[in-house]
Order: structure tokens, then sequence, then C-alpha cells
């Protein structure tokens, strides 16, 4: 068949059936109930209505669409054979696809079901997945599945009325992800609540040795503008990233201190490092975590690599948290647990630098910065804390960098603290400005005296 064309009209057959390729599609609107199955399809345009129906491709061996634009709403399915190279929807995508391979994807917003526990669902699958641009709205209610490389995500939005969450409940799984962007900027004088990003998941499977396959995921930057009036507005919250192999920066930045906040979330990176006696220096440099800036407070998150972390700074407060490196958490990212949950740790890691600016006011406490240790028993601070092992060529000893916090009184170490600042070496730990020196140490972080909020400070040989 050469080409489809339906002027003035829309198309709203069921059940037609072509046997060949189709050359291209042309029509006002692809209604609701229709369907359509071919083998093969070209460019598909449907110029001024929505795509609302089921089109259903049946040839593996054709060159897919290359393009395909919706001049209004997508709320229909693509199950095709073969690629869907560009996608361009000049309304809302309310939809789902599955092909081999998905190219770009852009439209206003990317709206899912609002159905408990369900998602629409975004699958390549053989292949990669390409970047989906949310132009004029979020991105809620999706799940996004390739055995390949997803490169990411953009959601770019200003002169917001209304309360806005970026991307919400939205899950990835891919054998790397790309960059994840959200930059939310209120409209002058609006008053409203700003969320980055919230219960979301992003899972990177990769396990092979090349940039697509490595299991990495790319950096995570949160860009908030709004009123300084609004209680609300948080940068992360309430998510989950677990990566085979690296996991880049994560930068959360507002203006408005308590806005730019990391809080409920957990980053998980190099968790595929194999501890054997092959375990390289090139394998471990595969393992990192980038630098974490958060402008405002991290509270209640993990941050573990199986290889070493960069810098990490809170502009407000640390609360709460974990900041670990050289551990491979088991499969309920957390720690503690045996058989398939049980932990592995090993020396030759490292901790760029902590620095909590404290400024109007913030804190650091109930939190534990660790580096090579392994703890024993899941909990750092107590008697059980070792030094971990070697594994294979990985000889070296575990450092932290310079560490700045803005309290804490230094007490004489008593009982067993349930947080601790520990590694093989030191850099150096200043309090207010003050160095501090003379480990171990106990930070009373509290009420006068021993309590749950101090933390241990020492090495360990």
């Amino acid at each position: 068949v050469g080409s489809m064309t339906i002027q003035h009209g829309s198309w709203g057959s069921s059940g037609s059936e072509i046997e060949g390729n189709v050359g291209s599609f042309n029509a006002d609107a692809f209604l609701a109930g229709a369907t359509l199955t071919a083998g093969s399809m070209g460019k598909v345009t449907l110029d001024s209505g929505a795509f609302a129906g089921l089109l259903t491709l049946t040839d593996p061996d054709a060159a897919g669409i290359p393009t395909f634009v919706v001049i209004g709403d997508f709320s229909g399915t693509v199950e095709s054979a073969s690629p869907l190279r560009k996608i361009n929807v000049k309304g809302d995508f309310t939809g789902e696809l599955a092909a081999p391979f998905i190219g770009s994807l852009t439209a206003y917003a990317f709206l899912g079901t609002d159905e408990p526990n369900e998602y629409n669902q975004i699958i390549a699958t053989d292949g990669s997945l390409g970047t989906l641009t949310a132009t004029a709205g979020i991105v809620k209610n999706f799940a996004v599945v390739t055995d390949q490389a997803f490169k990411g995500f953009n959601v770019k939005l200003s002169k917001l009325d209304t309360n806005t969450i970026g991307i919400e409940n939205v899950h990835i799984q891919a054998r790397s992800i790309g960059n994840i962007s959200v930059n939310l900027a209120a409209a002058a004088g609006s008053n409203i609540d700003l969320i980055g990003i919230r219960n979301s998941d992003f899972i990177a499977t990769g396990t092979g040795t090349t940039k697509t396959t490595l299991g990495s995921i790319g950096k995570i930057t949160v860009t908030l503008t709004g009123s300084a009036a609004s209680t609300g507005t948080t940068g992360i919250s309430g998510v989950f990233v677990s990566a085979q192999a690296s996991v880049g920066a994560i930068t959360v930045k507002s203006k408005v201190l308590a806005h730019g906040t990391i809080e409920a979330s957990s980053f998980l990176a190099g968790q595929g490092l194999a501890l054997n006696s092959g375990t390289s220096l090139a394998a471990l440099a595969t393992a990192s975590l980038g630098a974490v800036n958060a402008s405002g407070s991290i509270l209640a998150t993990d941050f573990v690599a199986g290889g070493s972390i960069a810098a990490v700074t809170a502009g407000y407060s640390l609360t709460d948290s974990l900041i670990l490196a050289g551990a491979l958490l088991g499969d309920d990212g957390a720690l503690g647990g045996s058989s398939l949950a049980a932990d592995q740790f090993h020396r030759a890691a490292s901790i760029a630098a902590v620095t909590v600016k404290g400024a109007g006011g913030g804190t650091f406490s109930r939190t534990s910065i660790v580096a090579g240790v392994n703890p024993g028993n899941g909990i750092f601070g107590d008697g059980g804390d070792t030094l971990a092992a070697v594994a294979g060529l990985l000889t070296g000893s575990s450092f932290i960098g310079p560490i700045t916090i803005p309290n804490g009184v230094v007490a004489a170490v008593t009982g067993n603290p349930q947080h601790a600042i520990q590694a093989a070496k030191l850099t150096g730990l200043k309090i207010g400005g003050v160095a501090s020196t003379g480990f171990p140490l106990r930070l009373d972080l509290g009420p006068v005296g021993e309590d749950s909020a101090d933390v241990l400070v020492r090495t360990l040989a």
C-alpha cells in the first residue's frame, strides 16, 4: 500500500487489517475504539486531532515509523514489531507504547493512569529508548522499561501557578539511564508548592563494560524557583536509585534555603562490583557515586557506593542519613540481612569530603559517614565495627576527606553510639570552623550527655 490519506476526516474503523506495508498515514485524528493492523508503516501524521485507538504493526524486519506526529493528545496504544523512531505529540501523552526501539518522545505532559498501583507503560523490547521530554507539563504514573539504554528525562516548566510535581510515581528499569533533569519555576507572585521528583525509582541493571551496557545512571538535577512563603516545596522526596555501576552527580538547587532538600530517599551506586580475587582498580572506578549538592537539607537519606563517593554538601542540615563507601548491599538495598540480603564490604573506598554549611541554624546529627568499614551487625558505631577485608587487587585502605559541620561538642567516648564517622584515615574534622583532633571522640549532638543523636569519630586499623 502506498499511502493512506483521509482528507478532512478521521480514522474510525475497527478490525481493519493490511497484510503489507503502508507507506504513510495521514488523517485528522485516530478515534477511540478504532484499530488498524499492518505489516509496517512509514510517516504517521494526525494533523488536527488526537490518537486514541490501537495501531498494531507486525513486520519485525521493517525500518519502522520514522516520525509520528499528533496535533492533539495521544491516549491510544501502539504495539509495533519494528522501531518507533521519533514521536512528537502536541498535547498530553496518556497512552502506551511497545516496540523494539523507541527514539525520542516529546509531549506537553506524560500523564499515566490514576488507578492505584497501576502505571501506563512505555516499553522498548529489544533496543534503546530515547529521551522523554515534557515541554509544558509533568511526568506522572508511568513505567519505562528497556533492556538497553534509556537516555533520560527532561522536564522544564515555567510560569507555574498551581502546585506542581515534576516527576511523580515513575518507575524506570533499563540497562543504563541517562541524565534526569527537572526545572520548575513558579509564576511571579504565585505562592505554590513545587516538588522536583517524588515517589519514583530509577534502576540500572546492566553488567557490561561499554558505556551503554555498564549499568550506570547519569546526573540527577532538580532546580526550583518559587516563593519563599511556600512550605511544601522540596527537591527530591521518596526516591530510590540503584545502579550496578556509577551514579552521576546529584544536585538540588533553590535560592530558598528550605526548598533545596533531599529527603527520605536512597541512592545506591556500584552495586554490581564483584568482590573476588580478580577485583581491579578499573572495576572500582566504575562503581562510584558522584558529587551530592543540596542547597538546603539532606534528611533521612542514604548514599551508598560500592566504590567511592565524591564530595557531599548540604547548605542547611544533614540528619538521620548514611554516607557509606565500599559497600554492596543485598537485594533489600539496606544495611543488614542474610542470604540474598547479605551485605559485602571492602576497604579500598573513599569519601572526598562532607560539608554541612548550617546556614540559618542548620545542624548535623544521627548520621554515619563511613568508608571501608564492616559494621558486623548492620550498626555503625558500636564495638562490632572493623576495617573491611581486602578485595582482590584493591589493597588500599579507606579514607575520608575533610568534614565540616556547624555544631557539636567534643566529648569522651562512652557506651556504644549508634552512628559513626570512621575510616582507616580521617583527613580532618571542623566543628563550627574549629578543627578537632585526637580521635576517637564523641560528638555530643543532642542534650548534654550520651543519646541517640551522638556520633562516634574514630579511625580503624
